[in-house]
């Protein structure tokens, strides 16, 4: 269209600008869209993970807690042997001893020797409680806790989501910056159709400007050879009225033809 000398009139600019400034709105309101999704996202899942995060630490200090409690029961358990182990000796020695006293006093060796197994008895249940929590305390240890595990799944997930949602983000990026190219290039191609409207017009009035000299060329033309038909014609009457008065003077008298 162009190439056949074609140029936007002021109404089709006025249409190609109220469509730039829609762009330009449009894509100003995507932008202010895109971005407070963003945000928005970006605070979501923020906020799950240090939810996560924060579950995992107050877990992982209550399983903390929890071995600190067993540490505290071993002790205990151990101190108890210990002074199970002291009585033990006690009870031997008090045996040893009563053994040299009089024969009468069975009874009492008796009931020494029934405190005697009792004691064997509870140090044997102390000793397998004692093993049972270094076994619990191994295993605690050893494996994690299922709820620690799920929390790190959820940590792992809210993770893969935030890194979804910054793929989503810098594709957004990306859209908003086309946009942009987008917005960028209809603005220079609106310039270059405003310089060629003024050029156009200029070459209009330029064309209209010569047009117009030719036209009053031409005039002025017709009207120098009205003028020297004129003189020519006002030279003819000249010359013949110059004959007329000579022949006038020398008695002349036209005929009748």
């Amino acid at each position: 269209v162009r190439a056949r000398g074609w140029s936007p009139t002021a109404a089709e600019f006025l249409v190609l600008e109220r469509r730039l400034d829609e762009m330009g709105r449009e894509a100003a309101a995507r932008e202010a869209k895109w971005q407070g999704v963003l945000e928005e996202t970006h605070g979501l899942y923020s906020m799950q993970a240090d939810t996560a995060q924060r579950r995992w630490e107050l877990a992982l200090e209550a399983k903390n807690a929890e071995i600190g409690t067993f540490k505290l029961k071993v002790q205990e358990l151990l101190e108890a042997a210990a002074r199970i182990q002291q009585q033990q000796q006690q009870q031997q020695g008090a045996v040893r001893a009563s053994t040299l006293y009089d024969d009468g006093a069975s009874g009492g060796k008796q009931e020494l020797q029934q405190r005697y197994i009792a004691a064997l008895e509870e140090a044997a249940s102390l000793r397998q409680q004692l093993g049972a929590a270094k076994e619990e305390i191994a295993r605690l240890q050893a494996s994690p806790p299922q709820e620690r595990i799920e929390q790190q799944q959820q940590l792992a997930e809210a993770r893969s989501e935030a890194a979804a949602s910054q793929r989503r983000a810098e594709a957004t990026d990306m859209a908003l910056a086309t946009v942009q190219r987008a917005h960028s290039e209809a603005v220079e191609r609106c310039a270059l159709l405003t310089a060629e409207h003024q050029r156009s017009l200029l070459r209009i009035a330029d064309e209209a400007a010569y047009k117009e000299g030719l036209k009053w060329q031409e005039r002025l033309a017709a009207t120098e050879a009205r003028v020297r038909d004129a003189q020519a014609r006002a030279e003819t009457l000249a010359a013949e009225l110059a004959d007329v008065q000579a022949r006038a003077r020398t008695g002349w008298s036209p005929t009748a033809a």
